[in-house]
C-alpha cells in the first residue's frame, strides 16, 4: 500500500505538469494549477502569481516514468518491519505455549501492563482496579 501511494502520488504529479504543459489556453493551465494546491493557498494566489507558476512549469523538462525507488522499498520495508514489531508482543503467548487460556493470561498482563504505562505517563498516577476504563464510544 505504501508503495503504490508514492507510485500514485507522482503519476499524478506527472499528468497534471503535462495537463499545464499541453493547454492551449492560459485559463486551462491557471485552472489546472488552482486544482492542484489547497484551497488556502489558491485562495490568496492572484492571476500573474498563477502565470508566473505555468510558465515556470512549461520550461520544466517532463519527469521520468515513475518507477519505485530506493527510497521507497526502504519506507515499505521500514512499515512492514514497524507492523511486525508492534504486533509481536500480542503473537509471543500464542508461540510459547499450547494452553490457550495460560496463553490468553499472558496477552490480558501484558495489554493491562502497556494501558497501565500509558496511563501513567499521561495522567502521572498510576490506575486503580476500580477505575472504570474510559469508553469513547457510546452506545
Amino acid at each position: 500500500m505504501y508503495l503504490l501511494s508514492n507510485f500514485e502520488e507522482r503519476a499524478r504529479r506527472r499528468s497534471m505538469l503535462r495537463a499545464v504543459q499541453a493547454a492551449r489556453e492560459p485559463s486551462d493551465a491557471h485552472r489546472v494549477i488552482l486544482d492542484a494546491l489547497p484551497e488556502d493557498v489558491s485562495g490568496v494566489l492572484t492571476t500573474t502569481d498563477v502565470e508566473s507558476i505555468r510558465q515556470r512549469l512549461c520550461h520544466q523538462a517532463a519527469p521520468a516514468q515513475s518507477v519505485f525507488t530506493k527510497a521507497d522499498v526502504i519506507g515499505a520495508v521500514g512499515v512492514c518491519l514497524l507492523v511486525f514489531l508492534s504486533t509481536l508482543p500480542i503473537v509471543i503467548p500464542f508461540w510459547v505455549t499450547h494452553n490457550l487460556s495460560a496463553a490468553l493470561r499472558a496477552l490480558h498482563s501484558v495489554a493491562s501492563t502497556n494501558r497501565d504505562q500509558g496511563r501513567r505517563r499521561t495522567t502521572g498516577r498510576p490506575s486503580t482496579k476500580h477505575e472504570a476504563p474510559r469508553t469513547y464510544w457510546r452506545l
